[in-house]
């Protein structure tokens, strides 16, 4: 941790092994009293370093939230430009199958200039 070497750094070593200061008092060569604050000290520092890491995993979350917010944003709005052209498109394709639906006729129907059904018989032939 902080000294390789020092008693601190092996009581806190200890203390994250889960070991409490009543355990280690004989592996530490510190004042009981002494040890006692180092595992206020121990706990307070976790909890800081808890919250730190807490904090950072939240604002990674929103940051997160916030870049889907923003590419949800763009799809809209590239479908609110992308919607006048394809209704365009469609309307053109529309106008175009019906021109070529008026040119098309049956073949017992008539044609653009005569649009009645044309019998099939022998003009001479009385009908």
């Amino acid at each position: 941790m902080r000294y390789p070497g020092c008693q601190k750094a092996k009581a806190f070593k200890l203390f994250d092994q889960g070991r409490r200061p009543s355990e280690i008092y004989n592996l530490v060569k510190v004042k009981k009293h002494t040890l006692y604050n180092y595992h206020q000290l121990w706990k307070k520092e976790r909890e800081e370093e808890s919250k730190r890491k807490r904090l950072a995993e939240e604002r990674q979350q929103r940051l997160e939230e916030e870049r889907k917010e923003r590419e949800r944003k763009q799809e809209e709005e590239m479908l609110q430009e992308d919607v006048p052209r394809i209704l365009q498109a469609q309307r053109r394709i529309q106008l175009e199958t019906e021109y070529r639906n008026q040119r098309l006729c049956p073949i017992t129907g008539g044609n653009s200039i005569w649009p009645y059904p044309i019998p099939f018989c022998h003009l001479s032939q009385p009908v």
